[in-house]
């Protein structure tokens, strides 16, 4: 009887599963070395003892349960479960076991005890969960994937493989890859072939896949040996990825790479392209004519080399503030030196390319050459300065003030003309005697006193020439009898009443002034406008005239356009009569001016104007009262015919070229009085309407109506602009 329990407990012992058996109580009576292994306890302390003691409460209650239902007549149950090795494990030793629990029989067929044999299915459960989770990603993938035999028959094939190449899976298993393959590519066949036959994996290649429907398509293929469980070659598997689209979009950015390479070389601006450390990587072949440089020596050169010292540090702070991420880019105007030594007044834009890790790979330097620009603003800002103190003088010689007002304002506005430390007006008395009757001084100088006389040398009056060195020793006279010092840089000009030689008006500077070609004609102009102050009556219509007309178009100026507005408003309000008002603005005139320069801008304004003139309807008000604004005031017409008047106007600036410039286009903003309280809510509203029909593309006409402002809002509004 002891041999056959020992014989016995050998072959449970030699079993590759756990087996346990317990009494009635669930008292282990027999375990098995597997057994062992699997609670981590020696077999002599497993036995004896209840699951209580061997295992985790959750697990010795489950087993306890399942042993009472064993007991109670249930039968054999076979089960899986995941369970840790023994109490205290940690969860990552959790593994998978097959469990059969039966009832243990004595020899009259009672149940004396239950048997359970765990069978350790860890690895088989993986390898399931990684064949599942393989067949997924094959079956879920946008990529093709076919598995094919050393033959070349097809022996897998995912849905993918299905939308790329049409064919379905009953289709392709079992027929050879070469359908797939178009006949100048079956090259390619036996040299893939050899090498997966070596068992090494083929890297992607691009090649070119033959679909259902006879098209070629562009695919990405890589190739990969299938081996048995011995590690033979038994087939091969493909995985393809159509990349026809992305190989035209390849295709697509080197051809805009080629035009944007064509745009930079002929671009009408310079363009460079530096690298971090200020070297220079390409330029241009404007920049070089900018520069005068040859192309190898701009890329011999760095960036401070060619750049004007008085402006290094500003590029090379704000360059470092790029690299560093703190801007975005930065836009200066600076000065750069041309290879014969002259200097170049330039607008720089500069931005930086970054690679995907956001590492600086270069800048991009755009310049342009703005040493008119800065020319013709100068001129700009000259020519508005004296068209300001030109209308302040005429406006109070027109509002009939007394010409000692005149006067001073003269002085006062002549020398601010010319930047000048004094200005001064001389009434000659008699040949022997003359009177200052204007005059202003810069702070802390002296200011001649207006009514003190000065004595002159006798002088004849002879022919224009002897009147202007007459003008101009007048005025040295005054002013240094005026301050009590000689002033050694003096301009003035004559000043003539009906024909005779009345005095002069003049400027003066400690200092020598910069040269100004034009100062001379500007200077005469103000001699002209207070020698009509001095006429008297019959120029008070001329001034006029002067004080309300733009002198670049001849049309109302802003000021007697505002006027004009008022008393048409109030009429119409009083009439009960409709009117309309119509802003125009030229298209992209700032550009006119960039590309063409000032000169050309005027003239443009000047056609502008002419063709509304000629286009105007009796009792239409024309006025310029902005830079390249005009408006049309609209008596007895409402918004309709508003609108068809100025769409009239707006096809016949357009229909011929403006001399030297080509077509241009205006927009138009319109407001009927019927939606405005008065006159600067009209004009308010024509402005509004001027802004959409911008924002709308240019080139159109629209007019104001509250249902068109609650659509496109205010200009003043975030996403306005759209």
């Amino acid at each position: 009887m002891r041999d056959q329990r020992t014989r016995m407990q050998t072959i449970v012992d030699q079993a590759p599963m756990s087996v346990l058996l317990a009494d009635c109580d669930g008292r282990y009576v027999v375990a098995n070395r597997a057994s062992a292994e699997q609670i981590g306890l020696p077999v002599e302390e497993i036995v004896g003892h209840l699951p209580a003691e061997l295992y985790e409460p959750a697990v010795a209650a489950e087993i306890d349960r399942d042993t009472r239902r064993i007991l109670a007549g249930a039968g054999p149950t076979t089960f899986e479960v995941t369970r840790a090795n023994a109490r205290g494990s940690p969860p990552g030793e959790a593994r998978d076991y097959l469990v059969t629990m039966y009832p243990s029989l004595d020899a009259g067929g009672r149940i004396t005890g239950v048997g359970t044999n765990s069978l350790d299915i860890t690895t088989r459960k993986r390898a399931e969960a990684d064949a599942a989770r393989m067949a997924e990603i094959i079956t879920s993938t946008d990529a093709a994937v076919v598995g094919m035999g050393l033959d070349g028959e097809i022996l897998s094939w995912n849905p993918a493989a299905e939308l790329i190449y049409g064919y379905t899976a009953q289709e392709a298993i079992g027929r050879n890859v070469s359908l797939l393959i178009p006949p100048e590519r079956l090259g390619e066949v036996s040299v893939n072939k050899s090498r997966i036959n070596t068992g090494h994996p083929v890297g992607e290649i691009e090649t070119v896949r033959r679909r259902k429907d006879g098209t070629d398509i562009d695919v990405a293929i890589a190739l990969s040996p299938l081996l048995d469980a011995h590690g033979e070659v038994i087939g091969a598997s493909t995985i393809a990825r159509d990349i026809t689209a992305q190989k035209a979009m390849r295709e697509q950015l080197r051809a805009s790479e080629e035009r944007l390479r064509a745009t930079i070389d002929h671009a009408p601006i310079g363009i460079a392209l530096l690298a971090p450390d200020g070297r220079t990587l390409r330029v241009n072949r404007a920049l070089c004519e900018m520069l005068g440089h040859e192309e190898s020596a701009l890329l011999a050169e760095t960036r401070p080399a060619i750049t004007h010292p008085d402006e290094a540090g500003i590029e090379a702070a704000l360059t470092a503030r790029l690299l560093a991420g703190e801007i975005p880019s930065y836009d200066l105007e600076t000065r750069y030196l041309r290879a014969d030594g002259s200097v170049l007044f330039a607008q720089l834009s500069v931005s930086v390319a970054r690679d995907a890790e956001g590492a600086p790979m270069h800048l991009v330097a755009q310049v342009q050459d703005i040493s008119r620009r800065r020319d013709d603003g100068a001129r700009l800002l000259m020519q508005a300065r004296e068209q300001e103190a030109l209308t302040e003088v005429a406006t109070l010689v027109a509002s009939e003030a007394h010409v000692r007002a005149v006067f001073a304002a003269a002085a006062t506005r002549v020398a601010g003309l010319f930047d000048a430390d004094f200005g001064i007006v001389v009434r000659l008395d008699t040949d022997e005697r003359a009177r200052i009757v204007g005059a202003w001084s810069a702070d802390p100088l002296a200011t001649p006193r207006p009514g003190a006389t000065v004595a002159l040398e006798g002088r004849g009056d002879n022919g224009t020439a002897v009147r202007a060195r007459r003008a101009g020793l007048l005025v040295s006279d005054a002013l240094a009898a005026g301050t009590k010092t000689a002033v050694e840089h003096v301009l003035s000009a004559p000043i003539e009443v009906n024909g005779r030689f009345w005095g002069a008006v003049g400027v003066g500077w400690e200092r020598e002034p910069a040269s100004d070609p034009q100062a001379a004609d500007r200077l005469s102009r103000f001699a002209r406008l207070v020698s009509l102050a001095v006429t008297g009556a019959d120029a008070r219509e001329q001034l006029s005239k002067l004080a309300s007309t733009d002198h670049l178009t001849g049309l109302l100026n802003r000021r007697a356009f505002s006027d004009r507005l008022e008393h048409d408003v109030a009429r119409a309000r009083r009439h009960d009569r409709p009117l309309s008002l119509a802003v125009f603005d030229v298209d992209h005139f700032k550009s006119i001016n960039d590309t063409f320069g000032h000169p050309t801008g005027d003239r443009v304004l000047g056609d502008f104007a002419e063709r509304l003139m000629a286009g105007r309807r009796a009792g239409d008000v024309i006025a310029r009262i902005g830079g390249e604004e005009f408006a049309l005031i609209m008596a007895d017409t409402d918004g309709a015919g508003a609108e068809l008047c100025a769409e009239r106007n707006r096809l016949a600036i357009g229909e011929h070229a403006f001399p030297g410039v080509g077509n241009l286009t205006t927009s138009i903003g319109i407001c009927a009085l019927d939606h405005a309280s008065d006159a600067q809510e009209l004009l308010r509203n024509a402005d509004r309407a001027l802004y959409w029909a911008k924002a709308s593309g240019r080139n159109a006409t629209i007019r104001y109506t509250p249902e068109m402002a609650a659509r496109m809002g205010s200009p003043g509004d975030a996403a306005w602009f759209g």
